[in-house]
C-alpha cells in the first residue's frame, strides 16, 4: 500500500524484525516459552506416590504439611488429575461447598503455582461462596510436558470439560477468573464456549504489546486477548492497576474498550494499584467488586438486564457504588473517559470494603478430542 502524499511508510524496526523471525520454524514458541512462564522452584505442593498432596509452607526448609481437611468450614477441597488433549496430566484443586451456586475456575499468573496460591483460593471460597477449580499448567508444579501457549488453551479446556461432563456443573455457572498470563486461557476458552462471565485481573491485551508498544494486532504476535474478547457472550468484568509496571494499565483499557458494549461490566480501574498488589492492599473492596460481579451475573442469567449495555448494573448491588479514592488531576484529566463512576475529592467513608489509601459464533466444546480422563489423586 503506497504511503499518504508526503508521508513515507513508516515501519516499526522491531515489529519488522520479529515478524521476518517469526517465519524461523519453532521461534516464537521458544521466545514465549522462555520469557512467558516462570514455574516457581520448588513447587508450592507435593503430591507423593500414594497420591496425597502437601502444600510447602516454608520454601527455604520446604517444610511439608499434608492438605487441611476444611470439613469444619464447611469446605471440601479434593486434588483432581486431568489429562489434556496434548497428553499432558495436570493437577487441580477442588474447592466446595454445599451454598454455592457458582464455580470460579481460576487461572493464575505465570510465576505462582496452585499450591503458593492455596490460601487465596481458600479465602475466595469463603468469602464469596463459590466452588473453585484451581487448575496448574503444563510444565508447572508436578504437571507435566512444558508450558506453552497452545498448552495453556488445552489445560483450561480439561478443566471446563472436567467441570462440565464429570462435574455436571452447568457453562451459565461457572465464572472464569484470569489473571495475569492466565487472561489468554480465560479469554481464549470464554470465546468458544460458553460460561456464566469472566473476570479479567491485570491482563494483558497480546503478548508482543507486554515488551514492545504497538498499534495493531499483529498476526504472529501471542496471546492475543484484545481480539478474542470481542467473541465473548458473557459479562466480563476488568480490574487492572493505574500504576502497574508488567502489563500496564493501558492493557486493561484496550481490552475494556474493545469488549462488547452490552456485556462490559463496570471495570474497576485502582488508582496507584500495581501488578501483584491488588488483592493485598484493597482486599475488603478486591472481595466486594467481585461479590457484586457475581450478584451481577446472576442478575445478567436471569435476563433481568436484558440487552441494556452492562456498565453499571453493579452499583446496586448488596451496597452502594464504592467510590474510589482521591486522585492526582493529570491522572484524572487523562483517563476521565474510562473511570467507572464520577470522581469526588472526598471518599464515602460509610460505604463498606472502602479502599485504603496508598502506602497502606456457534459454541461449542474446546476441540474435537477424545474424551479426557480424570480421576481425584
Amino acid at each position: 500500500m503506497a504511503a499518504p502524499k508526503g508521508k513515507p511508510l513508516a515501519c516499526d524496526g522491531v515489529v519488522c524484525c520479529i515478524g521476518c523471525m517469526s517465519f524461523i520454524p519453532g521461534f516464537i514458541k521458544r521466545v514465549v516459552n522462555q520469557v512467558a512462564f516462570f514455574p516457581p522452584r520448588p513447587a508450592g505442593y507435593y503430591i507423593s506416590d500414594n497420591k496425597q498432596t502437601y502444600l510447602v509452607t516454608e520454601f527455604e526448609r520446604c517444610s511439608l504439611e499434608p492438605l487441611p481437611d476444611l470439613s469444619a468450614e464447611g469446605v471440601q477441597v479434593d486434588t483432581i488429575e486431568l489429562q489434556t488433549r496434548r497428553g499432558n496430566w495436570i493437577y487441580a484443586f477442588h474447592f466446595r461447598r454445599l451454598d454455592s451456586s457458582k464455580t470460579l475456575l481460576f487461572s493464575h499468573g505465570n510465576s505462582t503455582d496452585i499450591g503458593i496460591m492455596f490460601a487465596h483460593l481458600l479465602e475466595l471460597c469463603q468469602r464469596l461462596r463459590v466452588d473453585i477449580l484451581a487448575y496448574e499448567y503444563s510444565g508447572y508444579g508436578q504437571s507435566t510436558g512444558l508450558p506453552s501457549e497452545k498448552n495453556l488453551y488445552a489445560d483450561i479446556d480439561a478443566a471446563y470439560e472436567y467441570l462440565t461432563l464429570e462435574c455436571d456443573v452447568p457453562a451459565n455457572r461457572i465464572v472464569c477468573y484470569g489473571q495475569s498470563v492466565g487472561s489468554a486461557p480465560s479469554l481464549d476458552l470464554a470465546a468458544r464456549c460458553p460460561i456464566g462471565g469472566l473476570v479479567l485481573h491485570s491482563a494483558l491485551k497480546s503478548g508482543l504489546s507486554v515488551v514492545h508498544e504497538v498499534k495493531t494486532t499483529h498476526w504472529f504476535d501471542v496471546f492475543q486477548n484484545v481480539v478474542k474478547v470481542k467473541s465473548v457472550q458473557c459479562p466480563v468484568f476488568i480490574l487492572h492497576g493505574t500504576a502497574d509496571t508488567e502489563v500496564p494499565f493501558e492493557h486493561g483499557v484496550a481490552l475494556y474498550d474493545a469488549c462488547p458494549t452490552e456485556l462490559a461490566y463496570d471495570p474497576w480501574w485502582v488508582q496507584e494499584g500495581g501488578h501483584n498488589d491488588i488483592e493485598v492492599v484493597w482486599r475488603s473492596m478486591y472481595f466486594l467488586r467481585l461479590q457484586n460481579f457475581i450478584s451481577a451475573v446472576d442478575r445478567w442469567g436471569s435476563g433481568a438486564y436484558g440487552g441494556a449495555a452492562y456498565g453499571g448494573v453493579g452499583s446496586d448491588v448488596g451496597v452502594g457504588h464504592p467510590i474510589e479514592p482521591k486522585v492526582g488531576q493529570e491522572v484524572m484529566h487523562h483517563w476521565s473517559p474510562y473511570w467507572s463512576v464520577p470522581q469526588t475529592a472526598e471518599n464515602d467513608a460509610g460505604h463498606i470494603g472502602q479502599a485504603p489509601s496508598v502506602g497502606q459464533a456457534t459454541h461449542q466444546p474446546p476441540g474435537s478430542h477424545s474424551p479426557l480422563l480424570y480421576h481425584r489423586a
